[in-house]
């Protein structure tokens, strides 16, 4: 996760640096009319490449793409570092990556167009839009809506399918008509995000399109991609590797390479609504124009505004909500909103920072994951004090002792992976949440117990001894009650 704080090695400037700044310079006078950067914006930027680059070799992160968003307009962009370690091959403007967790905001503005054509009803049941839908015995499909699925808000389980296994490698229709999903939680009650309800929405969208089944992909291309000037995005996998891509790889606890993920490695229909986009820093920075100029040509203003608009309490602090597809927060700058998403899958991460009263916009990809995931976070964290005069204000994350009392008691989770008689306690001796989950199972469906102390991320949001981030939620309407939901990524359990 990230807060602005805070979800690879190569000296080879060849498209970065002083002469990145130029090249791309030349870019915003074609976009943005006769002014170009001041002298003051590109060694701003200058001083970003240098920064992609520290941030690079810290992490033995290969590669990034870069590119930066002033006054509404695609300024900057840059290649850093290498796409491909063996041999030694540059990161430019034109590679693409895997965009992870930032494709969801390309289903949300996808739905959001179909709203301004008048095909979809985000508050009207699913499954008006595709009768054939079903969740598990005992719950009814016809509570669920697309604004509920798009904003991480529906009761849908997260991750209850594997990153491309035998499950996922046919059709979405297939796989939510062979596998009937429960619900985790009433819809509406908590925040708990939904990587399988993503990949659900998007079959919303084609049965509110009337397009055939697999059609989601031609739908974005061609509501969102085409129009807000994503030229080289795409969802082809095959197209992708024929190209110039970066190959992800992925780290271990030392940052060093185990391995490696190449477009086709990660290919399956499921995947594609909420993983799925391979593009470069450009294209999400035109993406981010479009947001910036009030939908521009691809959403009515109404609707780019529905989207940037928080409508999902995240529980992490007072002013962080999901949006569509996006997180919208008063932080780093207490004045002025930031709305942004990152994304992470094996090889690959990213992020999207945009503060809309500036239409001021940082796009950062990278090709290698390991323990640490906030490589793209570092070098927005980097970006903003170079590009915003504002001063930087990170509300309070942390609360004291006396306002755990409310965590504290059993609960139970009789449809996922943390089990029954999850007991959350506390030590009054050393002031420390804890946790025993004794009848909890892994993502394999094997048992692994959880014992041990709680670590606290943010004001709701825990880490358990596993590494499982939990986060506690209030009962729905409630004001100020007990918590009544632990929600985790693996299962939701009430108390």
């Amino acid at each position: 996760m990230a807060f602005v704080l805070g979800c690879g090695p190569s000296s080879d400037t060849s498209d970065g640096g002083t002469d990145a700044a130029t090249d791309t310079s030349a870019e915003a006078v074609a976009d943005g009319g006769d002014a170009g950067p001041t002298p003051a914006e590109i060694a701003a930027f200058n001083q970003l490449v240098t920064a992609t680059q520290n941030e690079l070799t810290k992490s033995n992160t290969p590669g990034a793409s870069i590119a930066v968003v002033l006054h509404g307009k695609l300024t900057f962009a840059a290649g850093v570092g290498n796409k491909l370690l063996s041999p030694p091959a540059a990161v430019t403007t034109s590679t693409r990556f895997r965009a992870a967790s930032m494709s969801k905001m390309i289903v949300a503005a996808t739905a959001m167009s179909l709203v301004d054509a008048g095909m979809l009803d985000l508050a009207a049941p699913i499954t008006n839009y595709i009768p054939w839908f079903s969740l598990a015995s005992g719950y009814d499909a016809s509570t669920l809506t697309t604004s509920l699925l798009i904003s991480h808000s529906s009761g849908f389980p997260c991750d209850t399918i594997g990153i491309c296994d035998s499950q996922t490698s046919g059709d979405r229709e297939a796989f939510f008509v062979g596998y009937p999903q429960p619900l985790w939680a009433p819809p509406g009650a908590v925040y708990d995000y939904s990587n399988t309800g993503f990949a659900l929405a998007a079959a919303v969208l084609e049965g509110a399109a009337g397009t055939a089944e697999g059609s989601y992909e031609e739908l974005a291309s061609e509501r969102v991609f085409v129009p807000a000037g994503m030229t080289t995005a795409s969802y082809d996998a095959t197209a992708v590797q024929s190209g110039d891509y970066a190959t992800g790889y992925t780290l271990d606890a030392t940052n060093a390479v185990t391995g490696t993920v190449e477009p086709l490695t990660l290919e399956c229909p499921m995947l594609h609504p909420y993983g799925g986009v391979m593009a470069t820093a450009t294209d999400y920075a035109h993406f981010a124009e479009m947001l910036l100029a009030s939908g521009a040509s691809t959403l009515t203003p109404a609707s780019a505004a529905l989207m940037q608009t928080g409508h999902a309490d995240m529980h992490t602090f007072a002013t962080q909500e999901y949006a569509y597809g996006l997180i919208h927060q008063f932080s780093p700058y207490s004045d002025h909103a930031s709305v942004w998403h990152d994304g992470s899958l094996p090889g690959y991460t990213s992020e999207m920072w945009m503060i809309p009263d500036d239409g001021f916009a940082v796009v950062v990809l990278t090709n290698a994951r390991g323990v640490n995931y906030d490589v793209p976070d570092d070098i927005v964290a980097d970006a903003l004090p170079l590009f915003i005069s504002e001063t930087e204000h990170v509300p309070p994350l942390t609360t004291p002792p006396s306002a755990w009392s409310g965590y504290v008691g059993t609960y139970d989770d009789t449809l996922a992976t943390l089990g029954t008689g999850v007991v959350v306690s506390l030590d009054g001796g050393t002031n420390q949440l804890a946790v025993a989950a004794p009848n909890s199972l892994d993502l394999s469906f094997n048992p692994a117990p959880v014992y041990g102390a709680m670590t606290q991320y943010a004001v709701d949001e825990w880490g358990m001894p596993d590494g499982t981030v939990a986060t506690f939620f209030p009962a729905a309407n409630a004001d100020g009650g007990p918590s009544t939901y632990l929600v985790t990524r693996r299962g939701v359990a009430s108390r």
